[in-house]
């Protein structure tokens, strides 16, 4: 899973869930400092372009919280 390693360094834990009615997975990485935004989201965006993007926006939610 390309997208967990991209979001790992970021995080001190990381859960994958299967969305079973769209095959997509969904990834909550749990850390006690908030990342550094620009550089998670060019880690993402550096997998999806690894990939070949779809052209289908994925959605990010950054939530950080002490």
């Amino acid at each position: 899973m390309l997208f967990a390693e991209a979001i790992e360094p970021f995080c001190g834990a990381l859960t994958t869930f299967l969305i079973e009615e769209t095959g997509e997975n969904r990834f909550t990485g749990y850390s006690s400092d908030a990342p550094d935004e620009a550089a998670l989201r060019a880690a993402l965006v550096g997998v999806a372009t690894q990939l070949g993007s779809t052209g289908r926006r994925r959605q990010m939610w950054f939530c950080y919280r002490k």
